[in-house]
């Protein structure tokens, strides 16, 4: 088969999307030599990006001047095709180009603004974000229909797809993503004490990793810290790591009516060497999501040995089992009492350490990588 795979969003803020992308075409590439693989490549991404960086017999890269949901692609992909030729095309988002008819599959990640709209009330911009999510719903509602295939990376967003676009049970596989942040990654002091300077460091860490939006909850998690810092005392530190959003700084406004400016940390995109110290370093990982279509933060920090407390909506009990504490998001006072129970209780601790380990060690690229493949080979021989 000659595959083609849409890249594109792989840029180098490697997270969501472009983290997905980067780490299952790695695994595809370690288990599948008789294959071809072309990608459609971001042309902005430097030469050190990870996709950028590949190389394989079996792999082609063609640079795409895309950035984005960009509507150009329903022009230029198509384009593309029509040279390549290929027979099965994998679009990694929910926006299908259109003028095409190549055997295709989509992968959807979740569908939080159009199972709860009211996300986007929170944010400025009303008519842009309102515009985008009726873009987001007429899009992925005639994706769903135009792909052969659609990939769901939890149980949770196969249901949630079902129940929105009335799609069949059997054209929707899930694939659970893999962990690629190991917890025995080496680190020295000083590349600790050069990390912890950087950012304003200087207590135990409470992390939380994840684009600053509505639906992560970061009010309520603010709200539980202050419970929390206030009752175990002073010697703790909430930080906050992923990218900001002008049209939504509430979380920033909360740190500043609570008076916490020197307790909680913003410190942006944090790259994967800065993420892999900031996991080794973290006494508890929380992710009070009120949605989320997977939680990869969340497994990434079960496989680096941190305790972890997550919310018990959507995907996140199917990805955290009984390796982790689940919390009623909606709950400040849950959240809290769940940390303090952490950092009091040195049974607890060790015991979520080692289970988090043990459960992260399920979810691995290379099965997600076989898994998608098959999914490649059903397209491809039900188009022949």
């Amino acid at each position: 088969m000659r595959i083609l795979i849409d890249t594109h969003l792989s840029d180098e803020k490697t997270d969501g999307i472009g983290r997905y992308l980067n780490e299952l075409v790695r695994a595809l590439l370690r288990i599948d030599q008789q294959n071809e693989y072309v990608l459609l490549t971001n042309s902005g991404i430097g030469v050190t990006h990870q996709l950028q960086s590949l190389e394989a017999p079996n792999l082609v890269k063609i640079p795409v001047g895309l950035r984005g949901l960009d509507w150009r692609a329903h022009f230029v992909i198509p384009r593309i095709m029509n040279r390549v030729r290929p027979d099965v095309y994998h679009h990694p988002h929910f926006d299908l180009p259109w003028f095409h008819n190549i055997p295709s599959l989509i992968t959807v990640h979740g569908l939080k603004y159009i199972k709860h709209p009211e996300f986007y009330k929170c944010q400025s911009g009303s008519t842009r974000v309102y515009l985008k999510r009726v873009y987001m719903e007429t899009m992925m509602g005639l994706s769903i229909r135009k792909a052969q295939r659609v990939i769901a990376v939890s149980r949770s967003v196969k249901d949630d797809i079902m129940s929105v676009f009335k799609t069949t049970h059997d054209k929707v596989s899930v694939v659970h993503l893999g962990s690629p942040l190991k917890h025995n990654i080496s680190c020295t002091d000083a590349d600790i004490s050069k990390f912890y300077k950087k950012y304003g460091i200087k207590g135990k860490v409470i992390l939380f990793v994840g684009a600053q939006l509505p639906h992560k909850n970061l009010i309520r998690l603010i709200e539980a810290f202050d419970i929390f810092q206030k009752s175990i005392g002073g010697m703790f530190q909430l930080v906050i790591a992923g990218r900001s959003y002008s049209s939504y700084s509430k979380p920033l406004d909360k740190v500043q009516e609570l008076a916490l400016e020197e307790k909680v940390i913003f410190t942006e995109h944090l790259r994967d060497d800065e993420l892999k110290i900031i996991y080794r370093t973290a006494e508890v990982f929380v992710m009070p999501s009120l949605y989320e279509g997977f939680g990869l933060p969340v497994l990434e920090a079960m496989n680096n040995g941190v305790p972890v407390i997550a919310s018990n909506l959507s995907s996140l009990p199917e990805i955290v089992g009984e390796a982790g504490i689940l919390v009623n998001p909606f709950h400040t006072q849950e959240i809290a009492a769940a940390l303090e129970k952490i950092v009091t209780d040195n049974t607890t601790f060790r015991e979520l350490k080692v289970k988090g380990v043990e459960r992260a060690g399920n979810f691995t690229w290379e099965t997600a990588a076989q898994q998608t493949l098959e999914t490649y080979r059903e397209v491809y021989e039900k188009s022949g």
